[in-house]
């Protein structure tokens, strides 16, 4: 990622009506983890120790703000970033948990964590199964791992590039990633779904009439909109939370999964 990304990010991310949105599906989806260790703990049928409360680990957790929005779960936080400024982005938010680190080489022992994230992280790994191994590694048996990426080859733009995307997943590659794992799907889906067919529109059209960039000058989408139109926005996305427990959403910007390993 563009070094000044993680300014933009850190300076948005509170606000935006994209990462509030997508932020309260993750929380919802992370929940129906998080309520079956707990019920686990509670009847003593699981690998989940009752001594303590359930590690999550956040693997790229950026600037911070989704492992915050965890602070009302009874977790214990941590967090793995590669560049320092986030980390830096991350300890102002009160989150000591995080170091910096790769999702390539995790500085942690086998089974330790309950629930791990990789949010928006594999597709920046040259070595996506690779990273994804390591990330299933660092996962108790019987705990879980919420992963998300970001959908469809041909939206591909210079979003993508100032973001430093190796890739974007189709439903079916992004399927056979995960079955290489020893993991058991509990939600596949794409998301972001509503906002598909204008996000699709904006990228093609703008990569039809934009001209060449260098590298260094390219952003990505991240613009915060008028108030009124921030919030609709954001409650737009939002909204997806309530059907995707129950629901795969035929299209959309992202894929995400929740799966149990095995």
């Amino acid at each position: 990622m563009e070094r000044h990304e993680y300014d933009t990010l850190f300076a948005n991310e509170d606000q935006h009506w994209w990462f509030v949105g997508t932020r309260q599906v993750i929380l919802r989806v992370a929940d129906i983890a998080l309520s079956q260790i707990e019920t686990e703990r509670e009847i003593g049928c699981s690998p989940f120790p009752k001594v303590g409360l359930p590690k999550l680990l956040d693997v790229g957790c950026g600037t911070g703000a989704t492992l915050a929005g965890f602070e009302s779960r009874n977790v214990d936080r941590f967090g793995i970033e590669p560049e320092a400024a986030a980390v830096e982005f991350c300890h102002r938010r009160g989150l000591t948990g995080v170091t910096q680190g790769c999702a390539e080489s995790l500085p942690f022992s086998d089974g330790l964590f309950d629930l791990v994230m990789a949010l928006d992280v594999l597709e920046h790994l040259d070595d996506d199964r690779a990273g994804l191994a390591e990330i299933t590694r660092v996962i108790r048996p019987g705990g879980f791992v919420l992963l998300t990426v970001p959908a469809h080859p041909f939206l591909w733009s210079e979003h993508d590039v100032a973001l430093h995307h190796k890739r974007r997943y189709t439903y079916s590659t992004f399927a056979e990633l995960i079955a290489g794992q020893p993991l058991r799907q509990v939600v596949f889906s794409y998301y972001n779904c509503v906002l598909f067919p204008v996000v699709a529109a904006v990228r093609l059209v703008r990569r039809f009439f934009a001209a060449a960039k260098p590298t260094s000058g390219l952003t990505s989408d991240v613009v915060m909109p008028h108030l009124y139109v921030n919030r609709l926005l954001t409650e737009v996305v939002a909204s997806e939370r309530y059907v995707l427990p129950h629901v795969r959403l035929p299209v959309g910007v992202s894929l995400i999964t929740l799966c149990q390993k095995i």
